[in-house]
């Protein structure tokens, strides 16, 4: 993984693996903020299952749209590590965990960092949903020509 690192010093902070917000620590094996958290570990003690997510390709989980389908920030909670043993034991071993410089940092809290921040996110999402209608489209366009026959008459 590409190390990625803003600010200095005591502004350095750990994104979440999950939705990339400020991690407030090492939970369940993966540095995760506390929102990401707290779904995980209130998903699996009380087993919780969420109805599968309707887009094909999955949804984004940023910040700002972590909230909006829980069927993918579970599955992203999975992907990059969360254990549900951690959930019952409690820890993960020392030994188990990633070193603490292999993980991205953000700038620390100023009310331009943030908005910036904010401005950035959303411009993903933005182009995300872009991305994704036009892949709806083309697909839509693509039905309407797959079962017809192009014949060429040659005369």
């Amino acid at each position: 993984m590409k190390k990625e690192k803003y600010g200095s010093g005591d502004n350095e902070h750990i994104l979440c693996k999950i939705c990339g917000d400020k991690s407030s620590g090492f939970h369940y094996c993966v540095f995760s903020c506390e929102g990401c958290k707290g779904f995980f570990r209130r998903t699996v003690r009380q087993k919780l299952e969420y109805k599968a997510c309707e887009k094909p390709r999955g949804c984004l989980i940023m910040r700002i749209s972590r909230n909006r389908c829980q069927y993918c920030r579970l599955q992203k909670c999975l992907s990059v590590g969360m254990s549900h043993e951690a959930v019952r034991l409690g820890r993960c071993p020392k030994k188990d965990r990633p070193a603490k410089t292999s993980f991205l940092y953000m700038p620390g809290h100023s009310s331009l960092e943030l908005d910036r921040q904010l401005c950035t996110e959303q411009l993903v999402l933005d182009v995300h949903a872009a991305y994704r209608k036009a892949c709806e489209d083309f697909d839509h366009f693509a039905a309407l020509f797959s079962d017809k026959r192009i014949v060429i008459d040659d005369k």
